[in-house]
């Protein structure tokens, strides 16, 4: 499909004015859902329970037995031996750690990496500073 910038010129010239017509089809509907609803505007409601949703959904997950220093402390204390980040995140889960990341394990390599209580003996491996 080869258009050429003329071509494409008008396709959009076209598109744009059925978008800004589609515009003033919603700001109508808009200004009679408002005097249906006595004034109060809707479209403000929509946007705070969205704000409210995302809140909610960024909020932290609690953890009973405290927080992820403390249970990378536990885990890497209980082995006595340096740990690769798999074996970390297994020990995590064992002592009960949940988090509401979409990638875990990232969150918990980012978290070792940047931990200068932490030494890494060798690539990859963490242990305590002693």
């Amino acid at each position: 499909m080869n258009l050429s910038v003329a071509e494409l010129k008008k396709a959009l010239r076209i598109r744009t004015k059925t978008a800004s017509a589609i515009r003033v089809k919603i700001d109508k509907l808009q200004k009679q859902l408002d005097e249906i609803m006595g004034g109060k505007s809707v479209k403000n409601k929509v946007i705070m329970r969205r704000k409210v949703k995302v809140q909610r959904k960024v909020g932290r997950i609690k953890n009973k037995h405290g927080s992820l220093r403390k249970l990378l402390v536990k885990v890497l204390e209980k082995a006595g031996k340096p740990l690769r980040i798999d074996e970390i995140y297994k020990g995590l889960k064992k002592a009960g750690y949940k988090t509401a990341s979409k990638n875990p394990k990232r969150q918990l390599s980012t978290r070792l990496y940047a931990d200068k209580n932490l030494k890494r003996p060798l690539p990859g491996t963490f242990a305590l500073k002693s």
